[in-house]
């Protein structure tokens, strides 16, 4: 199953944007926001670091669940009380199976928690091709024409986390494997015998890079 990392909600909580004498924004507003969502993750049995104000990006922090498994939020609005929140999937295997159900599990209480909590209303999920509604499409009738999907679940039916990887990555990374393969064929065959040590370790990077390329396409694959 795919997460759908977008999540657009109103709020209940006040507006905590701090602005100068002449309407210029010295903090960004949202804190109060990213602290009760950051409280909703504790409850749930995460760890939970403290927001960070990330500018005209809001605000942001990082969590861990069940130890291992490693994510990342964002909150942020430029109109109160409407806020959208992004949610994704840090670990070091973020397509790996334990990771995936991971994420999967923790969206699916993330959400369950938020339509309980009065402080949140109008909650819905959407996935990075639909992105969330701006603020001022909010709940409005061509907001709901973007949703391809039930927008009140995290998960995405349309896709499965594990699909297809990326071709351009996967053929740059094969460029790259077996331009190292080559180099360090065409050494040891006796071809090219210039600068031995260079030949050997810049092959040698190549195949490393290349293989680490296929790894990395392999886990972010795409939602077919």
């Amino acid at each position: 199953m795919r997460v759908k990392p977008w999540v657009a909600f109103t709020t209940a909580l006040p507006d905590d944007q701090v602005e100068d004498g002449h309407n210029n924004i010295v903090l960004f507003g949202g804190r109060n926001v990213a602290v009760a969502i950051g409280e909703i993750f504790t409850q749930l049995g995460c760890e939970v670091a403290e927001p960070e104000h990330a500018a005209e990006n809001g605000w942001e922090f990082s969590l861990r669940y069940e130890a291992r498994h490693r994510f990342w939020c964002q909150v942020n609005s430029t109109s109160h009380p409407v806020f959208r929140l992004l949610f994704e999937n840090m670990s070091f295997r973020p397509g790996a199976a334990p990771d995936a159900a991971a994420y999967a599990e923790l969206a699916l209480k993330l959400a369950a928690a938020l339509k309980n909590d009065p402080q949140f209303k109008e909650v819905t999920w959407w996935s990075i091709k639909e992105g969330p509604p701006e603020e001022d499409e909010f709940g409005s009738a061509e907001a709901k024409k973007q949703a391809r999907e039930d927008p009140s679940s995290p998960i995405s039916a349309a896709g499965k986390e594990g699909g297809r990887p990326p071709w351009g990555c996967l053929a740059l990374a094969l460029f790259v494997t077996l331009s190292g393969v080559a180099s360090l064929s065409l050494f040891f065959a006796g071809i090219s015998r210039d600068r031995p040590g260079e030949i050997i370790f810049s092959g040698t990077c190549c195949v490393v890079v290349g293989l680490l390329g296929f790894l990395r396409a392999w886990y972010e694959r795409v939602e077919t």
